[in-house]
């Protein structure tokens, strides 16, 4: 149950900052601020939500910096999948899911070793 816990969480703190971060860069930036926002907001995202899940006893502090990398590997896989679809945006939302998953994975392995 806790690492169903530390998905939602990461995925929802990632996908709130993503989504408000790129309002934010659409309005200050012209030219491509929509997509500098969501990068900044999905990078800030990890961070805070693996501070978060340490914070709430979801994950142990040694795992911080294994999910924080895992997990900014999921967002570059999430980026890449979302630049070839971003006219569909059900995979744009279901995307932020490999964000969780590279977190759960950087647990995983920080667990097992």
């Amino acid at each position: 149950m806790k690492k169903l816990k530390l998905f939602m969480e990461v995925c929802l703190i990632c996908g709130l900052l993503i989504v408000g971060f790129s309002v934010i860069g659409s309005n200050l930036i012209q030219t491509n601020g929509i997509f500098i926002g969501a990068i900044v907001g999905g990078l800030l995202g990890i961070v805070i939500a693996s501070r978060i899940a340490i914070y709430l006893s979801l994950v142990n502090k040694s795992s911080f910096k294994s999910m924080i990398g895992f997990g900014v590997l999921g967002f570059i896989l999430a980026i890449a999948i979302c630049f070839y679809n971003f006219n569909n945006p059900i995979i744009v939302v279901m995307s932020t899911g490999l964000i969780g998953m590279g977190a759960l994975l950087g647990d995983y392995l920080k667990s097992k070793s």
